[in-house]
């Protein structure tokens, strides 16, 4: 909402009300004592005004206080209405003065321009895609809410850190890598003339197409799994090239969107801490396996101590 038209607003609020106020009981009113807020839902206006704290020198309910004083408010140029709502008197601002104030900073360059950010820092975190498949309609939406959010953030001082959370592990990778393996016959981005992430993504349907003729390919894929968490060679060699290709076609979508990120973190990098603890808090019971449920674990809250943390420092997505 436009800084200055809405402060003109305030103002113009503040002194009508102790104009009203003070013709209605007789009484010189103290403006310090005013609460003047921002209503939840458009729809109850721009600026509200809370007759909570006259309801002791008035010996009024706050509702029945803010009926008598909104007729009395008069016109004014800078509100289209102000009406009684419970305990609030609610303006509306005129809709052409609003919009005069709106374009005029749209044409300044000021718009979404504060100061509230000055000194804090804010992570923000998007797109976090799995390596194999191309970025999908939802990523694009978060793609754009992310760069958006920051830009907006940036707007208001904060220093933003664009984080960027990619899973590039597990079970889901596997079958991609599998079906390569079986049916790729050394394919490449280059020999076929597709982006990367778009080849990698090719190779996981072909899984679930063959998994659906030949239900075992479960059991190859997760030796597959188990393969790569012992780091033998051949399977982190195939890992390493199919992410790459991935890489290469997720930058080219970032690029073609305009989206740009400050740090880039891999679940290959971080998933062994995280195992680690997990296996840490079963052995000295914070927590307990569950048969039934999404989680498959319990958590002690009461044998909770002081935090644990893992940090991983990846390299860009470039």
């Amino acid at each position: 909402m436009p800084t200055n038209l809405i402060q003109q607003a305030r103002e113009a609020l503040t002194a009508r009300m102790a104009q009203v106020i003070a013709e209605a009981t007789g009484q010189e009113a103290d403006p310090s004592q005013f609460k003047i807020e921002q209503p939840p839902e458009p729809a109850m206006g721009h600026l509200a005004f809370a007759c909570f704290t006259l309801a002791k020198t008035l010996r009024k309910a706050p509702p029945a206080i803010a009926a008598d004083l909104a007729p009395r408010f008069g016109e004014h140029k800078l509100f289209s209405k102000v009406e009684a709502l419970g305990p609030y008197v609610n303006f509306f601002l005129q809709p052409q003065l609003l919009a005069k104030e709106v374009l005029s900073q749209c044409h300044s360059g000021n718009l979404g321009r504060g100061s509230m950010g000055e000194g804090k820092r804010i992570l923000l975190e998007y797109s976090s895609p799995n390596t194999n498949k191309p970025l999908h309609l939802g990523h694009g939406r978060n793609n754009l809410l992310g760069i958006t959010l920051s830009r907006l953030l940036e707007e208001q001082g904060f220093e933003v850190i664009k984080a960027n959370l990619i899973n590039d592990r597990g079970i889901h990778i596997c079958k991609s890598m599998l079906a390569y393996q079986k049916w790729g016959e050394g394919v490449t981005p280059e020999s076929t003339g597709k982006k990367g992430d778009k080849l990698v993504g090719d190779f996981y349907v072909l899984y679930d197409k063959k998994f659906k003729e030949d239900p075992d390919l479960e059991d190859e894929a997760r030796r597959m799994l188990k393969d790569w968490e012992e780091g033998k060679p051949e399977t982190m060699a195939l890992w390493d090239l199919m992410n790459q290709w991935v890489y290469a076609g997720f930058k080219e979508t970032y690029s073609r969107m305009g989206v740009s990120f400050d740090q880039f973190y891999y679940e290959s990098q971080t998933y062994q801490g995280g195992r680690e603890l997990i296996l840490k808090a079963l052995e000295e019971g914070i927590a307990r396996p569950r048969t039934t449920g999404l989680f498959p674990l319990i958590w002690k809250r009461k044998s909770w101590g002081k935090r644990s943390s893992c940090e991983a420092t990846a390299p860009a997505c470039t």
